[in-house]
């Protein structure tokens, strides 16, 4: 997040405000990485999506701040610390503030990509993204399918085409707009355990007209030949996402970080995701480990 949420590709790098903790923080407090917890201090609490990282200190956490009422449901992290300020500099004390974290569970997530800005349901757990050309909204919530399919029917215009995959009993919902060959709207909602991925769907939101062969993978959330999906962006200077790292580290054309740079140019500009590179380098050997390779 940066200090407006106006930039589309500074807003693809981490869409969601969220806590970084230690590993063995989370394993005690028994967060999942990608979950969500509530921090709490005497000064107030916020819901963060839980990004474990083993460079993070141990009994200690960070969370970013510029988020807020207007770009986040319930991320106002500046007001959790507390206003204690140095007596000659003035400057607030925000990194000594007792916190407690703990897990909170979502039954469904999903994500909105509209023209106009839209509001959701009041009491539902949503991060605000710049997207080119519209507005987009991640968010959480256990609402039942059913609500999110009758907010897309008020969404949704008269004389816009629609196209839906509606599956109540596995709580998937998933419909489109669109008018003179574009996306005008669309709200996905999935079990949390396998929420849909907004990446493609983001990209086919951004390339105006779709043919027909686009819109037919609408729905499905996945990519077609010749669109690989990139996952969350990790490097916003070159447009690098997860998947693509992915890839190249179990191609083997990229074992660590420097590597990756070489390959993919991620980390070789302002060098601000270096520790993201690490982080995930780090847990694909843990994973390599525990798989006894």
């Amino acid at each position: 997040m940066t200090r407006t949420g106006q930039s589309p590709r500074l807003g693809a790098h981490s869409p969601e405000p969220q806590v970084d903790i230690h590993p063995d923080d989370a394993a005690m407090a028994g967060l999942q990485d990608g979950g969500f917890a509530r921090v709490t201090t005497q000064h107030g609490g916020t819901v963060l999506r839980v990004c474990i990282r083993p460079g993070q200190q141990r009994g200690s956490i960070f969370a970013p701040i510029h988020w807020s009422d207007a770009t986040a449901s319930d991320a106002r992290v500046g007001a959790l610390a507390m206003a204690d300020t140095d007596p000659f500099s003035g400057q607030p004390e925000l990194k000594a503030t007792p916190a407690r974290v703990e897990p909170v569970e979502f039954a469904y997530r999903g994500f909105a990509l509209t023209r106009e800005r839209i509001a959701l349901p009041h009491g539902t757990w949503f991060a605000r993204v710049a997207v080119a050309g519209g507005h987009g909204l991640l968010f959480a919530t256990n609402e039942l399918p059913t609500r999110w399919h009758g907010l897309a029917e008020q969404l949704i215009a008269d004389d816009s085409e629609r196209a839906e995959y509606i599956d109540l009993p596995r709580g998937i919902v998933r419909i489109a707009a669109f008018r003179d060959g574009r996306i005008e709207a669309c709200i996905f909602c999935g079990p949390a355990q396998n929420s849909p991925h907004w990446e493609i769907v983001r990209a086919l939101f951004d390339a105006g007209v779709l043919a027909e062969r686009d819109r037919r993978i609408l729905l499905s959330g996945r990519s077609a030949e010749g669109m690989a999906e990139s996952g969350p962006i990790v490097c916003a200077c070159f447009g690098v996402g997860l998947e693509a790292i992915r890839r190249a580290m179990t191609q083997g054309t990229a074992v660590n970080v420097a590597e990756i740079g070489r390959a993919l140019r991620a980390g070789t500009n302002c060098g601000s995701c270096i520790p993201e590179l690490q982080g995930i380098v780090e847990r694909a050997a843990a994973a390599t480990a525990g798989n006894g390779s």
